[in-house]
């Protein structure tokens, strides 16, 4: 198989592998993408040991690869699938405060009373009537059943 490794000279992890390499430290999970030879891009995670002879000269590395492309474009498509969730959760939400502005509008303007009771028949929340000089005031009323 063909590969292909384009490594920029700006590319801070790379730049930062190649200085663990030259000091010859254990390196774990480093992941890189590379072409392939249709184009494509890979991505390969590495791990990798120092390995000396008995008498401490360097030798090489030691390690394991894995082909981690097919979970690279699960994570991309998990990213894109999250961005567009929350985007699409934000114009819920705009189009939902505007709903609520509009319908307090309504409840704010309308001669009716609008209220609610908790389970012992208990008014928890009233509609605040400031037009109507009938209407005791809120503070009277929550806390209160209506008989």
């Amino acid at each position: 198989m063909y590969l292909s490794f384009r490594i920029s000279e700006d590319d801070v992890s790379w730049r930062q592998h190649l200085a663990t390499l030259n000091e010859r430290k254990p390196f774990r999970d480093f992941q890189y993408r590379y072409y392939r030879r249709d184009g494509s891009v890979g991505w390969v995670s590495v791990s990798g040991k120092p390995i000396f002879d008995g008498s401490g000269a360097y030798l090489g590395y030691r390690g394991a690869s894995s082909e981690i492309s097919a979970l690279k474009e699960a994570e991309h498509f998990l990213q894109t699938a999250n961005q567009e969730l929350e985007q699409h959760v934000e114009e819920r939400t705009r189009e939902l405060r505007h709903n609520e502005a509009r319908l307090r509008d309504v409840v704010e303007t309308t001669y009716d009373r609008i209220w609610e009771t908790d389970e012992n028949h208990r008014f928890s929340d009233v509609s605040d009537f400031g037009h109507d000089p009938d209407w005791p005031a809120r503070k009277y009323v929550i806390g209160r059943t209506r008989w």
